[in-house]
């Protein structure tokens, strides 16, 4: 791995290597941040003195457009390349020059924009002719029309058994015995509690049929 020669030493080249827009944006127009500040040489980091030597390489010039990694963040820079020209030399390489390669227009933005739409619109094309192409060749189809529910069981209502029982519905006199016991037993009417009710409906029977009787009569 190659050792890096320089570090980052302002906001906006920290901000440009970490790729915050948001940050980079706000320095470079609120606070005009000079992009073509030189990252600074390494060696003035360390305690070491820089070599005096001419054999020591020299450390090519570099911006905080060289440390930015995001393309929002090169975008910021090349907007403002185009917005505002004269705020820096943005396109010198040399020393005194922001290292920015070129502007970015609003036109080439919304062509960049339907290119991107255009590309998405392909996938979806394509995705839709394997679709077609699958279905065609016999592929598994999946049925639109959802499978109709299961019918609901159907639960004894036990109340409306026990009405027939002391109301004297048709069917209650008929019944199995061991239905009744059943529907008895669920709702806790005891033995002696049944006999009274049958007991009832019997009076209540003949007090019917003496009444039916003496209509007749009249």
């Amino acid at each position: 791995e190659a050792i890096p020669t320089s570090v980052p030493n302002t906001l906006l080249q920290l901000a440009a290597e970490a790729g915050v827009e948001e940050i980079v944006q706000y320095l470079l127009i609120e606070r005009r941040a000079d992009p073509a500040a030189p990252i600074a040489p390494l060696h003035r980091r360390t305690t070491t003195p820089p070599s005096s030597s001419s054999d020591a390489p020299a450390i090519p010039h570099r911006t905080a457009y060289d440390l930015a990694s995001a393309r929002a963040v090169r975008d910021v820079f090349r907007r403002l390349m185009a917005e505002q020209p004269d705020w820096a030399e943005w396109a010198q390489m040399g020393p005194g020059g922001a290292r920015v390669p070129s502007a970015l227009t609003g036109e080439m933005e919304e062509k960049r924009g339907g290119k991107v739409k255009e590309r998405r619109n392909l996938l979806r094309e394509k995705a839709r002719a394997r679709e077609t192409a699958i279905t065609a060749k016999g592929g598994p189809v999946q049925d639109p029309t959802p499978a109709p529910a299961p019918a609901p069981a159907t639960i004894p209502k036990p109340s409306s058994q026990i009405a027939n029982r002391l109301g004297g519905g048709s069917g209650g006199t008929n019944a199995p015995s061991a239905l009744r016991q059943a529907v008895d037993q669920q709702a806790g009417i005891t033995p002696e509690v049944r006999a009274r009710i049958e007991r009832e409906k019997r009076a209540r029977a003949a007090e019917a049929r003496m009444k039916a009787l003496q209509g007749g009569k009249e």
